[in-house]
């Protein structure tokens, strides 16, 4: 008896075997759909809905709506809102859309990676962070100005404007300035594109952000002895890396074809760019401005201009690396070593200059230089990023190319010319024309003039370089 009521359970337990794996199954789906519905997006909701302000500055009816992120889709979040500002007959209803990068990659930190705006359009990353910069200065500097008490831009206030953007030309322009020379100086004596500099500036930006947060940390101010400092650790730091990466890669590879070290320059980039993501985290980094560094030129005339000390600076040491370069190629040793190995290394070889020790020079110098943009950039922009070195190698680039990749002349000249085109690019066609301007140039002149306007393009052959 016994046995057969084990029998009739074990086949009723059979019989309700696929029932109670269903049930189990959907029990999981469930708690699954809460564990994803009670997820907590406060953070991203107060991210998005804190840059409101600069869209609306008296908004009504605030509403949000969260998109849960997916295999294909990240996090986002829609603000919408009636807007005060809504002319007649215009829609009264006004929205944002902010989309966040994975949390997994911030630290468990909400990170606006984009927007869609009906304001302004689609804003990338670089576009958000500069929102949040004016948000900060109308929040703690500048009055907030309401849109419709702007007038219209008379000729002098357009002629101001000019100014003021001729300025940040000069500014932008020595940054790429520095890169270009370094992109020249290594080529010269190896004939080598090194496309890792662009990531060594920033982590030469990274080096003077860790520089102040220490300082922060220790209760001082980033006064002018502390940048010093900060700018020699910076340069320190970014030359060795540079000769390191001529030790260890390039001066193995100096022989072979130029292909060769330049694919393993991009390799490197890849290595610096990760080695900072992993260390730091993929979370912008915002060093605040600092107070009166600002002076006011005009006021009152239609549009004001400023004039940050920050400008200055940054053109006052571009001005001096120029003549320290000049100088030192015609009145020192290195220099006439340093000329020789770039016009012929095989005859400066054989009259006794020691050519791995001046190109290990050489990457030392250009090492140097992308440090000095590196911090200047920090301090000036008050953005660093992981990501800040990729696309500003290239336009450094571009601008060697366009000055001449032989010539520091030319460099210096084609980072003006670099920055001149971006920015005045970006105000007759729109921002998001500024990339392709910029590298709708550098098309050009490998097309029609791959000397460039002063540069003496020469291949030299492997067999030839020593």
């Amino acid at each position: 008896m016994v046995t057969q009521n084990r029998r009739r359970r074990n086949r009723l337990f059979a019989a309700c075997r696929p029932l109670i794996a269903g049930l189990l199954l959907s029990l999981a789906f469930i708690s699954d759909r809460a564990v994803a519905q009670a997820e907590d997006y406060t953070g991203a909701i107060q991210r998005c809905t804190e840059l409101l302000p600069e869209f609306d500055a008296n908004p009504a009816d605030v509403r949000h709506e969260v998109r849960a992120a997916t295999a294909e889709l990240p996090v986002a979040v829609r603000v919408s809102w009636r807007r005060s500002d809504a002319a007649a007959g215009a829609d009264p209803e006004g929205w944002i859309v902010c989309y966040f990068l994975p949390r997994s990659e911030t630290g468990g930190a909400w990170q606006i990676d984009g927007m869609d705006t009906q304001k302004y359009g689609r804003m990338k990353r670089y576009d958000v962070q500069q929102l949040y910069k004016l948000h900060w200065m109308n929040k703690y500097d500048l009055p907030n100005v309401a849109e419709g008490a702007r007038e219209p831009l008379t000729p002098l206030a357009q002629a101001l404007y000019l100014l003021q953007q001729s300025l940040n030309v000069l500014t932008l322009g020595c940054l790429y300035a520095l890169l270009a020379v370094a992109f020249t100086v290594v080529h010269n004596v190896t004939r080598i594109v090194n496309l890792a500099f662009g990531d060594l500036y920033m982590i030469g930006a990274f080096v003077t952000y860790v520089s102040y947060v220490l300082v922060a940390v220790g209760g001082g101010s980033f006064s002018l002895p502390m940048v010093a400092l900060a700018l020699l650790v910076t340069i320190v730091t970014c030359a060795l890396a540079s000769w390191a990466t001529y030790r260890f890669a390039f001066g193995k590879m100096r022989r072979g074809p130029t292909t060769v070290p330049m694919v393993a320059s991009i390799g490197l980039a890849i290595i610096f760019r990760e080695i900072v993501r992993l260390s730091q985290g993929a979370k912008t980094r915002w060093m605040p401005p600092t107070k009166g560094t600002v002076w006011q030129l005009t006021e009152g005339l239609g549009y004001d201009v400023y004039l940050r000390k920050g400008h200055l600076i940054v053109g006052l040491v571009t001005a001096l690396v120029a003549a320290a370069m000049w100088w030192a190629g015609r009145h020192t040793t290195f220099g006439r070593g340093y000329r020789a190995a770039a016009q012929d290394p095989g005859m400066a070889a054989l009259l006794g200059i020691d050519v791995n020790r001046t190109v290990g020079f050489a990457f030392l110098v250009a090492g140097g230089m992308t440090g000095v943009a590196g911090i200047f950039a920090a301090l000036q922009y008050q953005i660093v990023d992981f990501y800040m070195g990729y696309v500003i190698g290239f336009k450094a680039l571009a601008a060697a190319l366009l000055g001449g990749i032989g010539s520091l002349e030319g460099a210096f000249l084609g980072g003006i010319l670099i920055a001149a085109v971006e920015i005045f690019g970006g105000m007759a066609f729109g921002d998001e024309w500024r990339e392709i301007s910029v590298f709708a140039i550098m098309a050009l002149v490998l097309i029609f003039r791959p000397a460039g306007l002063f540069g003496t393009l020469r291949n030299t052959a492997a067999d030839e370089r020593v």
